[in-house]
């Protein structure tokens, strides 16, 4: 052949992937057979094999190459359509030699015809249909938290425990509070779950990290192993999801006592209707930022009971549904953890430190004992808390006592020195002046100490648009005065003074 046509059969070979490309778009709007219809579904896809298709599979055959068709047009100055034809999807009776190009599949292949169905309910599902024996499910929810934070701090510093004159920053700005995109489900046996929760945001490192993650093995209604990475069930606020509390966060109380995220192994289940509990053996208090070269062989233990006597309370403080009956509830937790070493990053999501009551480091230098850093420690916490909702009408508290002790440090500590007791409490309520939309909430929670005390009060409104909780719009001014919590997603700094405004968009789906 001349270079002409060497060069000419180039530039075909090159086209022939844009022809079969526009062959293949053509097969997915659905090209009619020449006898009968073709339902879209059951549409093969051709194969890029000189656009030629195994007849077993189905799909559009040419007669020749396209690369010689398209050639021959230009070696003879005349063209030779093709001769096309739809070939319906044949069985495959036995195995296709590995010579020949494998059959592709179908929809109706993929989703073994109709046994599984997609849709949206209370998340976005891919589940057996009715009837299907399947214990494969998949749930796909979204979350966020999108929020202003104004702070105008009445003091410019704080001393703390240690004598270190620390800076109160100024607060004006937009974030990201929490993202999350969360997978849950059954697998291989309709008993065992998993759930993975990936969180985002921007007050930290903007990182997508694994927040909450493991799998479970339901054996009764009263008891479900799980085995992962989850909460420390150090107090119901805690507990609770983020997106339930009255004002656009969690108090200042909950957020100096509470513990922390840690991986272990939990039970949790209702032996009655009106009585439910959760135990956790786990690495430690605050490890949710922990290496496995940052632990110590120290275990955490934690648990907690709850009990509603007149039926299920649900998670939301507000009463979002107006209730007819009165709900009421009540519980308790317990923690105890011995801790040793340095405490990890504060900017991990939902990491906390267990700070003395005026808002110091434990694990701070001096911050106890002149010339000591504390290296090892012990805590316990127990709460109590109650809830009442009726009508649009709601009321919950929570009570904090904590103990660390046995202390150890880099120096002599006096036995006389080796315990703190601190102690707190959050109460919050509500009320719907519009029912199911608008609600005007109120706050206070306090610190009590050794080294000192602190408080909040807080007043604001919420706003549902649609009259569930999937949708929300808050907005509260919150007045601190020397904040021994500091958390950066809450907005709480240690030792703050101030006022803070906060407004939010949250949404769940």
């Amino acid at each position: 052949m001349t270079p002409r046509f060497g060069s000419v059969r180039r530039l075909c070979r090159r086209l022939q992937g844009i022809v079969v490309t526009a062959i293949k778009l053509a097969v997915c709007l659905g090209i009619p057979s020449s006898t009968t219809a073709t339902p879209a579904q059951d549409i093969a896809w051709p194969l890029p094999i000189a656009a030629q298709v195994s007849e077993r599979s189905g799909g559009i055959v040419l007669d020749k190459p396209l690369v010689d068709l398209l050639a021959d047009e230009f070696d003879h100055g005349k063209a030779h359509p093709p001769t096309v034809e739809w070939v319906d999807p044949q069985p495959l009776e036995e195995p296709l030699p590995l010579s020949q190009p494998l059959p592709t599949y179908t929809t109706a292949d993929v989703w073994t015809r109709d046994r599984f169905e997609v849709g949206y309910e209370r998340g976005f599902f891919i589940r057996p249909r009715e009837g299907e024996d399947s214990p494969f499910k998949l749930l796909i929810n979204f979350q966020d938290q999108f929020r202003y934070t104004g702070f105008v701090p009445a003091q410019e510093t704080w001393t703390d425990s240690a004598g270190v004159v620390r800076l109160i920053s100024e607060r004006n700005g937009f974030d990201i509070i929490r993202g999350r995109v969360i997978f849950s489900g059954t697998a291989v046996d309709p008993d065992l779950s998993y759930y993975l929760n990936l969180d985002y945001g921007t007050t930290g490192d903007d990182r997508v990290t694994v927040l909450l993650g493991w799998m479970s093995y339901r054996f009764s209604r009263s008891f479900e192993l799980f085995w992962g990475k989850g909460k420390v069930p150090g107090g119901r606020e805690w507990l609770m999801t983020s997106m339930f509390s009255h004002a656009p966060d969690r108090t200042m109380a909950t957020t100096f006592f509470r513990p922390s995220i840690t991986t272990g192994v939990w039970a949790r289940g209702k032996p009655t209707d009106e009585l439910f509990y959760q135990a956790i053996i786990g690495n430690g208090f605050n490890t949710s930022a922990a290496g496995f070269r940052d632990l110590d062989t120290n275990l955490l233990y934690s648990g907690n009971l709850g009990w509603e006597p007149w039926g299920e309370f649900g998670g939301l403080y507000s009463d979002l549904p107006f209730r007819d009956l009165p709900a009421v509830r009540f519980g308790t937790s317990l923690t105890q953890s011995r801790q040793s070493g340095r405490q990890f990053d504060a900017s991990a999501a939902e990491q906390t430190f267990i700070r003395l009551s005026d808002g110091t480091d434990l694990t701070q230098p001096d911050a106890l004992f002149p010339g000591v850093t504390v290296t090892d420690y012990s805590v316990s916490l127990a709460t109590l808390d109650a809830g009442w909702k009726h009508r649009g009408r709601s009321l919950n508290a929570e009570y904090f006592l904590r103990w660390l002790y046995d202390f150890r440090g880099t120096g002599p500590i006096s036995s006389a020195d080796r315990s703190l007791f601190d102690h707190g409490f959050y109460v919050q309520g509500g009320t719907f002046f519009v029912p199911r939309r608008w609600e005007w909430i109120a706050r206070t929670s306090q610190v009590f100490g050794e080294r000192g005390n602190g408080a909040e009060y807080a007043a604001g409104v919420n706003w549902f648009p649609k009259g569930t909780e999937s949708w929300r719009v808050g907005a509260d001014v919150t007045y601190l005065n020397r904040s021994p919590a500091s958390q950066l997603r809450t907005g709480y700094e240690a030792g703050a003074t101030g006022t803070m405004f906060r407004v939010q968009v949250q949404m769940m789906f």
